[in-house]
C-alpha cells in the first residue's frame, strides 16, 4: 500500500499511513520556520477573534494554508488540493462542506461556498505581502492567518 511509513524509533513496528489525510492543521498558526526570516512569530494573545480562526479541519492535506484543502477535502492529490483551487462539489466531504475546529475550541460545519475566495477582499492587507506571505491568504471568506484584520 503506498503511503508514508512511521516508526516509534525504538524498534517498534512501522506503521503505514495512506497518502490521503482526514484532517489538516492550519500552517499559518502551527509553523516550523527552520530560520526562515519571512516567518512572522505572533502571540496567540494577540488574536482577538479566536472564534473566527480555523485551527484543524477536514482536509485533503496534513497542513492547510488556504482553504482549498478544506473545502476540497476529498481531493485525490497526495498533498491536498492546490491552495487556491476553486470549490469543486465533487471533492466536498460530508454534505458539501467540512468540519472546522476554531481557535476557541468550537467546531462548526461550513459549506464549500462559505470558504471560497471572496472577490470583494482586494486589500489593503495588514502586512507587506512581499515580506511575510502571499496576500491571497487574506482573500478567503474566512480568515486563515493570525495576521488577518478580521481576527485582530
Amino acid at each position: 500500500m503506498p503511503g508514508i511509513a512511521y516508526s516509534d524509533g525504538g524498534g517498534g513496528p512501522i506503521v503505514n499511513y495512506p497518502d490521503s489525510w482526514n484532517y489538516g492543521v492550519n500552517q499559518n498558526v502551527i509553523v516550523v520556520s527552520d530560520g526562515d526570516p519571512k516567518v512572522k512569530v505572533f502571540s496567540a494573545a494577540g488574536i482577538n477573534a479566536v472564534s473566527l480562526l480555523p485551527m484543524i479541519a477536514d482536509s485533503s492535506g496534513d497542513l492547510f494554508g488556504g482553504m482549498a484543502r478544506v473545502y476540497n477535502a476529498e481531493s485525490p492529490d497526495a498533498y491536498g488540493s492546490p491552495t487556491f483551487d476553486p470549490p469543486d462539489p465533487t471533492l466536498a466531504r460530508h454534505l458539501g462542506g467540512s468540519n472546522i475546529l476554531y481557535a476557541d475550541g468550537h467546531v462548526k460545519f461550513l459549506q464549500q461556498t462559505k470558504m471560497a475566495q471572496d472577490p470583494n477582499r482586494t486589500g489593503p492587507f495588514p502586512v507587506d505581502c512581499t515580506q511575510y506571505e502571499d496576500c491571497n491568504f487574506f482573500k478567503f471568506l474566512i480568515p486563515v492567518s493570525p495576521l488577518d484584520d478580521r481576527v485582530q
